[in-house]
């Protein structure tokens, strides 16, 4: 991959492709060789069903140190939700919106892996 004022020169399959990506805070519209592309944002393993983030999950491999929301909390934007540990290294992961969780799918100590569900919202 090599990147440039127009985007990024990246080798798929050996092939030389011509990538820019632009974001207008709902949406990623990606240009791959000329032929546009729209994708829904994905933000800290957030999954969104029709329109509404529902999910949490995990973006790396880690343990799971602390848990700062339980079912029923309402948080805010930016609030801290949890804490994972990956290579000796703290993640704080925060509420991506002012929401209410649903429930909370794992405990201080639990082993995650990527893709795992974190927190579910209401």
């Amino acid at each position: 991959m090599e990147a440039s004022k127009d985007g990024f020169l990246v080798l798929f399959d050996g092939r030389p492709m011509k990538v820019k990506a632009a974001y207008d805070g709902a949406n990623v519209r990606v240009e791959i060789d000329g032929r546009m592309v729209k994708l829904r944002t994905v933000s800290g393993g957030v999954e969104v069903e029709e329109g509404r983030p529902k999910l949490l999950k995990s973006e790396i491999p880690a343990k799971v140190v602390s848990i700062y929301v339980g079912k029923g909390s309402r948080v805010k934007r930016g609030e801290e939700l949890m804490v994972l540990e990956s290579m000796k290294m703290e993640n704080v992961i925060r509420a991506p919106f002012d929401c209410v969780v649903k429930d909370v799918k794992v405990k201080e100590g639990d082993m995650v892996s990527i893709g795992d569900l974190l927190i579910e919202f209401e």
